[in-house]
């Protein structure tokens, strides 16, 4: 999924604030497209436990807790 989020260019709503080179306005549409493209890669079962959730680093954080296997090596 990040390899989709870097392909198209969204990467950077991964972090946890705007750039400060973005426009606001930037910023929410390449955050909308972040979320479209988690969504579309996720189960219905999965798309449950991200309701509510309004940012891609949000979302992103959610199904890392979730879904990422850590190892003391991690």
């Amino acid at each position: 999924m990040l390899g989709i989020l870097f392909l198209k260019d969204c990467e950077r709503t991964l972090l946890e604030v705007k750039l400060e080179d973005m426009t606001t306005v930037a910023w929410m549409k390449l955050n909308k497209k972040a979320i479209t493209y988690i969504k579309m890669v996720v189960s219905d079962e999965i798309l449950v436990f991200l309701k509510g959730l309004t940012t891609a680093f949000e979302l992103w954080e959610k199904l890392k807790a979730t879904y990422e296997i850590t190892t003391p090596i991690n």
